[in-house]
Parts: C-alpha cells; sequence; structure tokens
C-alpha cells in the first residue's frame, strides 16, 4: 500500500515537472517531490538531546550535611588535644572521638576528617594522609564500606589509646609529646582552678547539679530500665528536671558512666548510641 502511494507521487511529479522547460525539469521534479512527500527528517542532523546535570546522590548530600554539621558546631576550643597531637593518626583519632562523643556521629570518611582538620582545626591535612594514617591504625579503628565509600570508626583500644597520651612515635618527635602532655596538663589545671576558686561558697539551692551527678539520679530513679539515646536523656532533663544541658555536657559523662559500669550501651538501627542500666 505505501509502495503504491510513492509511486503515485513521483508519477505527479514527473507530470508537473512535463509542463516546464526541459532544462528545469530535473530541478522541478525534486522541487514537487519534495513537496508531495514533505520534509524528510535527517536524523544525523537533529539536535542531541539535552542532558541534565546529575542531581547530588544521596551519598553526597549526606557527606556534606555530616561535615557541615562538624564545622559548624564542634567546639575547636574545647580539642586542644587536636592541635597538639603530634602527627596525623592522633588528629584524626582525637577528631573521630569528638564527632562521637559531642555530635553522636560514630564514623567519618578520610575526606570528611581532613576537611574538619583543615577548615575547622586550621591544620592543613590531605585525604590521602588521614587515609594511610588510619589504614596503618590496627584495632584503633574499624573500617566500613558504604556505599563504596570507607568509613572509619574508633574502637575501645583507640580510645584507651588516646586516654593513655603515650603515642608510639619515635625520637624524632619528643617536643610533640611534650606538647600534648603540656596541654593535657593545662586542661586538668584549669579545670582544678575552677574547683578550687568555688570551694567554701555555698552553691544556690536553684543551681544546676552537674551532669554527672543527674546521670547517677537518673539511674537511681529508674530512667534507664529503658534504653535512652542523648537527646532523650538532654530532652528529659529540661522538661522534667528543668535543667539544660548541652549534648556536649553530656556526651563525656555519660562515657565515663559507661567506662565505671554505671550505665552501658548499644547502637540502635539508626546508628545512635542507646543507654541503659547495668
Amino acid at each position: 500500500m505505501a509502495n503504491d502511494d510513492l509511486k503515485k507521487k513521483f508519477e505527479q511529479a514527473a507530470e508537473i515537472a512535463g509542463s516546464v522547460p526541459k532544462e528545469l525539469r530535473e530541478a522541478a521534479f525534486n522541487r514537487a517531490l519534495d513537496a508531495l512527500l514533505g520534509p524528510v527528517t535527517n536524523p544525523a542532523a537533529q539536535k542531541p538531546p539535552h542532558r541534565k546535570t546529575p542531581a547530588k546522590s544521596k551519598k553526597d548530600s549526606e557527606s556534606h550535611d555530616v561535615v557541615a554539621v562538624l564545622l559548624r558546631d564542634l567546639n575547636r576550643t574545647g580539642h586542644p588535644e587536636v592541635i597538639a597531637a603530634p602527627r596525623v593518626l592522633e588528629r584524626t583519632l582525637y577528631v573521630l572521638r569528638a564527632a562521637r562523643e559531642d555530635h553522636e556521629i560514630d564514623g567519618l570518611g578520610a575526606s570528611q576528617i581532613a576537611k574538619v582538620l583543615t577548615d575547622k582545626f586550621r591544620i592543613t591535612t590531605s585525604r590521602r594522609s588521614v587515609s594511610r594514617a588510619l589504614d596503618g591504625a590496627g584495632g584503633l579503628v574499624n573500617r566500613t564500606k558504604v556505599s563504596g565509600a570507607v568509613i572509619y570508626r574508633l574502637m575501645h583500644p583507640g580510645d584507651e589509646y588516646l586516654e593513655k597520651g603515650v603515642f608510639n612515635i619515635g625520637r624524632g618527635n619528643k617536643k610533640a609529646t611534650k606538647k600534648v602532655a603540656m596541654a593535657k596538663k593545662k586542661k586538668k589545671t584549669a579545670k582544678k582552678s575552677a574547683e578550687k576558686s568555688g570551694a567554701g561558697k555555698k552553691a544556690p539551692k536553684s543551681g544546676r547539679p552537674g551532669p554527672g551527678v543527674m546521670l547517677k539520679e537518673l539511674a537511681a530513679s529508674g530512667f534507664f530500665d529503658q534504653p535512652r539515646s542523648i537527646a532523650v536523656i538532654q530532652s528529659h532533663c529540661q522538661k522534667q528536671r528543668a535543667h539544660n544541658y548541652a549534648l556536649h555536657d553530656l556526651s563525656t559523662p555519660l562515657r565515663r558512666a559507661v567506662h565505671n559500669g554505671l550505665l552501658k550501651r548499644d547502637q540502635n538501627e539508626d546508628g545512635q548510641y542507646e543507654y541503659t542500666a547495668k
């Protein structure tokens, strides 16, 4: 059927061309045929489809959010040990601990740690240096692949390593070791001075109990009979006890409560720590 229609159009074109002078017939035939068949689309001349710029993946968005939180909220002056640390390894371990304890971010990638060290603590560090240091850290950290990226988490041996403050850095870094020791000593001295300056003064009756004391009171009252996250603890203290605590005020006392056997902690399905009475 299609061939018959095409043949008819050719005949019509030839008939039209026959009415013009001989020297113009070929051109007239082609023009008439084009008019009868209509425009023919040339695939090669078609404009390539517009390619949209791919939107940021969920992984990139989450990575950016985590770094943004740390750059905005991490207390730089509250962690002098990061700056005083002798090597990239110790600095990265301190950042992992600060992220976990102050902001409940349990695990970071090498590029994220490098950005926090560079932009927050003003210590220029590359992703390669961080990954090389952590890949050689043995059992101090745990390595997990998430969406193709390696995430490092500080483990209990890593916590103990930082608590001891005795870093295996060789003879060439004795000054760095001394620097770390001085930073720790300065921090303890400042704490003792603050405690001493408050000695002999009666605390006002309306004064807020320390976060460690508050945790003991909550444990004694049965509050930790059910798993409680740090955010739930903070909200309970504010709404039920009329005492406000920042998350970083509660994180270190909670870790000490776990070490002392007052509480135990486990991660829930969202990767957040929840605390219960032992």
